[in-house]
């Protein structure tokens, strides 16, 4: 969804050259999405994380994901009768 002002959320959350943080975020949303904005102004964009540790965690959700779906579709069906 774009934001009201047709700008890239990029746009809205940036302030500067810093690609996050305070921002016209803050009053455009601020009111209407309190807690993202909280977690914004705590700073959570401002560290580093290098990028294999970004890419592992987000594979390792897709994974979990997957071994769910496998495990629920190798279950035996339920048996109505029973």
């Amino acid at each position: 969804m774009m934001p009201p002002n047709g700008q890239s959320s990029r746009v809205l959350l940036g302030s500067g050259s810093a690609p996050y943080g305070p921002g016209p975020f803050d009053s455009a949303y601020g009111v209407r999405f309190p807690a993202i904005t909280r977690f914004i102004a705590s700073g959570v964009f401002e560290t580093f994380d290098p990028p294999d540790r970004e890419f592992i965690f987000g594979l390792d959700r897709i994974l979990d994901g997957i071994e769910g779906l496998v495990t629920a579709r190798s279950a035996p069906p339920p048996n109505p009768a029973e």
